[in-house]
């Protein structure tokens, strides 16, 4: 992935009001929903996962996969944490997806189990991302092996 694309997909965006992270964890991602509140908060050891301010599970960073790719005028991230036997990826990407080949922008949570989609929130405004590339290496977050896990979203 270019440079240039790297820092697209970590752009900052304004901070929502209510923070979900607590005084010590970092901010990894946060999104609204047409409903819902998410936010993904990193400690030391472990990715959280929060819907509003509660707390929907945790995992440690050893079991969270990443991964991104470049696309024609853009690229994508996500982050895979698992619970169980479900999956929830967070993801953010730009591409040329319009019908006049504008680049649009496009975020969400995906909660996935093994054979499908059980839901899809699209991000109505994405608040903030530091998944990418640069996050994954400084992480060490090991590479999702599926491409496919955004097949939905494009």
């Amino acid at each position: 992935m270019t440079s240039a694309s790297a820092q697209q997909l970590s752009l900052k965006r304004v901070e929502p009001s209510i923070q979900h992270c607590l005084v010590d964890e970092e901010v990894l991602f946060s999104c609204q929903s047409e409903d819902k509140h998410f936010t993904l908060c990193q400690d030391k050891k472990s990715i959280h996962f929060r819907e509003e301010s509660v707390t929907q599970f945790s995992t440690s960073l050893e079991e969270t996969r990443g991964n991104s790719t470049a696309f024609s005028g853009g690229g994508a991230a996500w982050m895979t944490l698992r619970n169980g036997d479900l999956g929830t990826i967070a993801y953010t990407a730009i591409g040329k997806w319009s019908h006049q080949g504008d680049a649009v922008e496009r975020s969400g949570i995906l909660i996935q189990d093994s054979n499908s989609t059980l839901h899809h929130y699209k991000c109505s405004e994405l608040f903030r991302s530091e998944i990418g590339p640069v996050w994954f290496e400084k992480s060490s977050i090991k590479e999702s092996i599926e491409n496919s896990e955004l097949d939905v979203v494009f």
